[in-house]
């Protein structure tokens, strides 16, 4: 009897202290999940958008207001149904939230707002002249000058021979001692940061450019450089600058139409023009532009950014959204084509409540877009506006 009683003893003491054991696993466990989280937490609390980060908005109950995807434009602004156009970047992710549904509260009652993160944008860094490689490469926490260098494929010619400048964003000039880098100077190994133009040179050509650059001038350039390089050395391309019209005029008078839209947004040196001493670089404006007439808050002209794809829905919200009672199911886009008036007719309640992103078309350069609110003849509609010079004069 009393064998049998310490064993049962044993048996109860072996189980309160499993218990504990996976008590005390448990507890540890959900402490290092919360561990790991906070950093992410905080990360997104503080965070502030930049150019090219690519968000979405929900909208409680309103799906016809939510993006699912939206890209902050170069110059730093979101344009969002209704909403309308604003400043995103700089901004933290609740300012966004905030001012977001203080615009829809001119339409909504207490609207619920989410702005989530879909995509940060890449930091890149030039790497520029004397390179196997020059281009555009994603930036990486902890980069110096031998990281940047390894990534273009080293230097062409002997370190000796190679003179370095690090241009950084604020304006600033650093000299990169490219041999003392090689010969492994921790000193000379300078840390690169988002943004910087990493420039070797060897022997230079002399070119200018003009137009839509941040710096316009002339500029001294390696042997080889090409314009991605030059538009590069002028602190970029402005916001207004037409990338798909850029022009280069040689010496010899000749001209060269580029379209650099891939090379200078996407970072896809494709189109890179290899440059010659005395040429002319032009960016000129951007002039793509579009109607939107009929039943909407804002009917009239609006310019379209070079090179992106602009949807119906875009184009209806860059007028400030359909009026009450729209006829939104039967939204006409008047399109020249080879000379010839087409007309296509959009459904655009099936892509706003029902969620048909497949028929939101593309707007193009000079398309007209009409919002009808009642029953139209589109070819007395055609009649009309070609009377009044409305297809001529926006058009030619």
């Amino acid at each position: 009897m009393h064998i049998r009683t310490t064993e049962h003893d044993q048996q109860k003491s072996f189980a309160s202290q499993k218990k504990h054991t996976t008590t005390l696993l448990t507890i540890t466990a959900l402490i290092i999940l919360i561990l790991v989280a906070l950093p992410a937490i905080a990360d997104t609390a503080i965070y502030t958008f930049n150019p090219e980060d690519i968000i979405s908005v929900k909208v409680m109950n309103h799906p016809e207001f939510s993006v699912d995807q939206a890209v902050i434009t170069p110059d730093g602004r979101i344009n969002l149904p209704v909403a309308g156009e604003m400043t995103a970047v700089g901004k933290t992710l609740k300012q966004l939230e905030n001012e977001i549904t203080n615009a829809l509260q001119k339409r909504l009652v207490k609207p619920e707002v989410s702005v989530i993160i879909v995509q940060t944008a890449p930091r890149r860094i030039f790497v520029l002249g004397a390179v196997k490689s020059p281009g555009v490469y994603d930036w990486k926490p902890g980069w110096r000058a031998t990281e940047a260098l390894a990534n273009a494929g080293g230097l062409l010619s002997r370190p000796e021979l190679t003179v370095g400048l690090i241009l950084r964003q604020n304006k600033q000039s650093i000299a990169l001692d490219i041999q003392a880098v090689m010969n492994g100077s921790n000193d000379a190994n300078l840390e690169i940061h988002p943004g910087d133009v990493i420039n070797l040179t060897e022997r230079t050509i002399k070119v200018s450019i003009a137009g839509e650059v941040k710096s316009p001038g002339t500029y001294d350039l390696p042997i080889g450089a090409g314009v991605v390089e030059a538009v590069a050395m002028a602190g970029g391309a402005q916001p207004r600058a037409a990338l798909t019209a850029v022009k280069v005029k040689r010496a010899d008078g000749s001209i060269i139409s580029l379209d650099l839209f891939k090379a200078m947004v996407k970072g896809e040196i494709t189109d890179n023009c290899k440059l010659s001493s005395g040429d002319l670089i032009l960016l000129p404006q951007s002039i793509a532009r579009i109607a939107v007439l009929g039943a909407v808050q804002k009917p009239g002209y609006y310019d379209i950014e070079d090179g992106t794809i602009t949807k119906l829905s875009d184009a209806v919200a860059m007028a400030g959204g359909a009026v009450k009672h729209a006829r939104i199911a039967e939204i006409g886009v008047i399109r020249r084509n080879n000379g010839k008036q087409q007309r296509i007719i959009a459904n655009l309640d099936s892509i706003l409540r029902q969620g048909k992103t497949d028929q939101d078309i593309a707007i193009n350069s000079e398309d007209i877009i009409y919002v009808p609110d009642s029953k139209v003849d589109w070819d007395l509609f055609l009649r009309s506006i070609s009377s009044i010079g409305v297809l001529r004069w926006f058009f030619d």
